[in-house]
């Protein structure tokens, strides 16, 4: 009885695939109908600017962002906080 009850599990299993799968999805989530709205904190999170550094200053930010894996606007943006 067991053995049975796995193989009609192992084969209800091998007959769903992936774009049977993937038609459910699409009927349940219809990104399509969706309103999207913008980040209404986006402009408060940060200002671009123009400023000019020194060659060497943004080579050793470019150089410390490689080693700490980190963009290198980032970490001029915390030692200038500091």
């Amino acid at each position: 009885m067991i053995l049975q009850f796995e193989l009609s599990v192992h084969e209800n299993l091998r007959s769903l695939n992936a774009s049977s799968m993937r038609v459910t999805y699409e009927k349940k989530y219809d990104f399509k109908k969706m309103k999207w709205k913008s980040n209404p904190y986006l402009k408060l999170l940060k200002e671009p600017v123009t400023i000019r550094f020194d060659q060497d200053v943004i080579e050793y930010f470019k150089q410390l962002g490689q080693k700490e894996s980190a963009p290198y606007q980032i970490l001029m943006n915390q030692f200038l906080r500091f």
